[in-house]
């Protein structure tokens, strides 16, 4: 190896080294602080805990009502990955396997939504809702997390199908394959990753967000996990501690997902990338 191949591996090292550090810095403070006790924190904030009080999450846990905000939060995501996925993975085979007039306009029209936020269409999606009489509906919210999150599973999905070669398809005809069976039999499983990538995505948007459960929510018992904590922070600031463990609290789903699948999302996105 050259003298330059070792100065560039080293600095490679050095760049991946201090990134890791950059993340795992806060996350560990966060972790450390989430164990101590108010005294604890203020004499020191940055070091190890000298009294390890494990009882600070059980009382985070209980007084936030995270329990419930759990349950809304995976019930919201399942009925998106129900609704978006599937709806993207039609309009995905669509697009990517059949040759008709205004293919590639529909295919830029999804992938214009990318760059559409949320914020920009707020006002019309709670009109909507004060008409249709649709505030603290999960459905409702569902069905707009799945609209705004449909071009970027829509994006996913097709270029993991585009990526499959035709005469596969063809040899399934020939066996007698109609559409539907091509769609559920052949390309969803040989897309598996694409899938894999799309759901994760989108389950860490609805799960990070915000916007639309604060502004469609209001009844205490619909809220989500990230409206929770905002409230549990107006209602806690006296106790840090706990409001710091149940931030905690939240994240962990986060954590333990992506360190299971962090293979599949990576090779998701990049296989993705290459087949596109």
């Amino acid at each position: 190896m050259s003298k330059v191949s070792k100065t560039n591996q080293v600095l490679v090292y050095v760049v991946l080294l201090s990134y890791t550090a950059i993340i795992m810095v806060p996350m560990l403070w966060m972790f450390f602080s989430s164990v101590k006790d108010e005294a604890d924190l203020v004499a020191n904030p940055i070091g190890i805990p000298r009294t390890w009080h494990w009882d600070n999450y059980i009382a985070a846990w209980k007084a936030s009502n995270m329990a419930q905000y759990f349950l809304n939060s995976v019930f919201i995501i399942v009925i998106v990955h129900v609704v978006c996925i599937g709806s993207a993975s039609m309009i995905a085979f669509a697009l990517s396997r059949f040759e008709f007039k205004g293919s590639r306009f529909w295919y830029t029209f999804f992938l214009a939504g990318l760059v559409v936020p949320v914020h920009a269409v707020i006002i019309p999606v709670y009109d909507i809702a004060i008409r249709l009489s649709t505030l603290n509906n999960h459905f409702y919210l569902s069905l707009v997390y799945s609209a705004f999150l449909l071009p970027l599973s829509m994006v996913i999905i097709y270029s993991f199908m585009a990526g499959i070669p035709h005469e596969i398809e063809e040899s399934a005809v020939m066996d007698g394959c109609g559409p539907w069976g091509i769609y559920a039999r052949l390309l969803v499983p040989m897309s598996r990753e694409g899938f894999i990538s799309a759901m994760i995505l989108t389950g860490l948007n609805v799960w990070n967000d915000i916007l639309l459960p604060l502004v469609l929510l209001n009844r205490q018992e619909m809220k989500t996990v990230s409206v929770g904590l905002l409230q549990f922070r107006a209602e806690h600031q006296s106790l840090p501690t706990e409001l710091i463990a149940a931030g905690f609290i939240a994240m962990v789903p986060l954590l333990v997902l992506y360190g299971f699948l962090q293979e599949r999302i990576v090779k998701g996105l990049t296989m993705g990338a290459v087949k596109g």
